[in-house]
C-alpha cells in the first residue's frame, strides 16, 4: 500500500509551534497554531484551500485555543483558554459572536446537539457553561467541583470527566442525573460507545449503564494506573471494538463489553510504538491511522493489529491527530506541519 503526501503547510516564524487536529469541511482545511509569543502563548486560526492550502482567512488569539467544532448551520466554534468561545463564519473568519465567561481558564467545547454545546473550567475555574451556538447566550450555568476535560454529548445527556469524577448532566437543564469516582486514577475524554458511557483513564477504561452510572466492566492494560506513562486520552470504536494507546506508546483493541456475558471484554491485539499516543486516531476502510510522539504515521490492521505502512513525520503528534475525507487524510504535528495525504 503506498501514501502520496500531495500537500505540506508550515507556519513559519514561531517558536515551539504546536498544531491541533485539522478539521476538514468542503472544500476547506482548518488548523489550530499554538506557539510561544513574547513570553506567552498565542494562536492562530487558518482556514486553508483544501486542493492547494492556499491560506484562505487567518485569525489570531492572545491565548492558547483549545479546539474548533463545526456547528449545525455550517459556522465554526472555537473555545479559547482565556474563557472566550467565538463562532466564525467559514468563508472569510467574520466572528459571528462571542461569549466571555466571568473568569478564564476553560477547557475544549463539546460536539453540538440541538443546537447547544457546552464547556468547562479548567486551572481553577470551576463552573460548566451550556450555550445556544446559533446566538452565543448562555442557557445555563452550575458549579463544578474543578478540572475538567474534553465533555461530550450524546442525545440529551452530557458526560464530563473532573479529576477522578465521571458526571452525567441533563443537556437542557445542567441538572446532574448521576456522578461516579474512579479512585485509581483521574478519568479523562469520555464518549458514549454502543450506548454505553465510556471514561479512560490512566491503565483503564471503564464503561458504565448510560442511564444510571452503574459502572458494568473495566478494561485494565496491565500498565500502573499511578503512572502518566499509561495515560489513555482518546478512544475510537466501531460496531465490534475499541481501539487506543496510551503514554508509553502502546496501541490496544478490545472487544466491546458483551452484555450477554456479563459485560466482559477481552483483548484482541496491542502492539508497541516508537513513541507515546495522546493523539486522536482515525478510522479509514479497514485500518486504523494515527500518529505518535516518535514521528510515526501508522496504518494498522484492526482486524489483527498488523502495520500496513508506516512512514516518519517531521514532528511530534503530541495532541494533535488524524481526519478522514474518502481517500484524503490530513495530519498536522509539532513544529507547525500540516500534511494532506492519499491514501
Amino acid at each position: 500500500m503506498s501514501t502520496k503526501a500531495v500537500l505540506e503547510y508550515k507556519l513559519k516564524g514561531e517558536r515551539n509551534n504546536r498544531p491541533r487536529r485539522p478539521l476538514q469541511f468542503s472544500d476547506k482545511v482548518f488548523v489550530i497554531f499554538v506557539y510561544n509569543k513574547k513570553g506567552f502563548i498565542e494562536s492562530r486560526i487558518q482556514c486553508l484551500d483544501v486542493n492547494d492550502f492556499a491560506l484562505i482567512w487567518e485569525y489570531t488569539h492572545p491565548h492558547v485555543i483549545n479546539n474548533l467544532v463545526l456547528t449545525e448551520n455550517g459556522s465554526l466554534l472555537a473555545s479559547c483558554m482565556n474563557g472566550e468561545v467565538l463562532n466564525f463564519d467559514i468563508h472569510n473568519g467574520t466572528i459571528i459572536w462571542s461569549f466571555k465567561t466571568p473568569r478564564g481558564n476553560i477547557g475544549p467545547v463539546s460536539n453540538e446537539v440541538n443546537f447547544k454545546a457546552v464547556f468547562s473550567g479548567v486551572q481553577g475555574n470551576q463552573a460548566t457553561w451550556c450555550l445556544d451556538t446559533t446566538k452565543g447566550e448562555e442557557l445555563w450555568c452550575i458549579s463544578n467541583n474543578g478540572h475538567s476535560y474534553h465533555p461530550y454529548v450524546y442525545g440529551n445527556k452530557i458526560l464530563n470527566t473532573i479529576g477522578n469524577d465521571i458526571n452525567c448532566l441533563d443537556l437542557n437543564s445542567g441538572r446532574t442525573l448521576w456522578k461516579v469516582s474512579e479512585l485509581q486514577t483521574y478519568l479523562f475524554n469520555p464518549k458514549v460507545v454502543d450506548n454505553l458511557a465510556v471514561a479512560p483513564g490512566h491503565g483503564l477504561i471503564n464503561f458504565y449503564d448510560l442511564e444510571n452510572g452503574k459502572l458494568l466492566t473495566s478494561i485494565q492494560t496491565g500498565q500502573p494506573t499511578n503512572s502518566s506513562e499509561s495515560g489513555i486520552r482518546e478512544i475510537i470504536a466501531d460496531e465490534n471494538s475499541i481501539y487506543f494507546g496510551d503514554a508509553e506508546g502502546i496501541f490496544y483493541s478490545y472487544s466491546l463489553p458483551d452484555a450477554e456475558n456479563s459485560y466482559c471484554t477481552r483483548l484482541q491485539w496491542k502492539i508497541e510504538t516508537k513513541g507515546g499516543i495522546e493523539s486522536i486516531p482515525a478510522f479509514f476502510d479497514s485500518s486504523i491511522l494515527m500518529i505518535n510522539n516518535g514521528n510515526q504515521f501508522l496504518r494498522i490492521d484492526k482486524s489483527n493489529g498488523n502495520i500496513q505502512q508506516e512512514f516518519k513525520t517531521k514532528g511530534e503528534a503530541l495532541i494533535s491527530g488524524v481526519t478522514v475525507d474518502k481517500d484524503a487524510v490530513f495530519y498536522s504535528c509539532s513544529g507547525g506541519i500540516v500534511v494532506k495525504c492519499i491514501m
